[in-house]
């Protein structure tokens, strides 16, 4: 049986407003096959986190790797473009690939916090958020709570 059917079937003898002797035998059963498949769905669950778990660190580890790897492209890059410069060589063809030494846009870099006096170079952000524990506190006090803000009270599985 699946736990739906066994739920169901539990909650449709507990309805019953007097219980028989068969009733009775099955609603053992169905107890007993509750706690059993519970029991089973709860083990596949552990399986899955620690294969999930598995998963996070083979995740990590290549991560690890593919940034080693983008890293010693990068100082490669930056070795090529320092000898390139070095020997004042502009652009080397090859075959298959090309390199060429190009300008890049002007960025700025800043240093220090004298720019703050020039209120043109200035940008200011507000960030506005909503404040979850006074909302609660006001809803715990029985104040209203303004349109579009709601409480919800969720109930959650704890396994241990």
């Amino acid at each position: 049986m699946k736990l739906y059917e066994i739920s169901l079937e539990l909650q449709m003898i507990l309805d019953c407003e007097e219980l028989d002797l068969d009733m009775e035998a099955r609603l053992d059963e169905l107890q007993w096959a509750l706690e059993k498949k519970v029991q089973g769905c709860l083990e596949y669950r552990q399986g899955l986190e620690r294969e999930a778990e598995a998963v996070a660190k083979e995740i990590d580890r290549l991560t690890h790797r593919r940034d080693a790897l983008e890293h010693k492209a990068e100082r490669l890059t930056d070795y090529i473009q320092h000898q390139l410069e070095r020997c004042g060589v502009a652009k080397v063809k090859t075959p298959t690939l090309t390199a060429t030494v190009c300008k890049a846009p002007p960025s700025v870099r800043i240093e220090g916090t004298d720019w703050l006096a020039t209120p043109r170079y200035c940008n200011e952000k507000t960030v506005v958020t909503a404040d979850k524990k006074a909302i609660l506190e006001d809803h715990k006090a029985g104040q209203p709570l303004p349109a579009g803000v709601t409480v919800v009270q969720n109930t959650y599985l704890k396994v241990s």
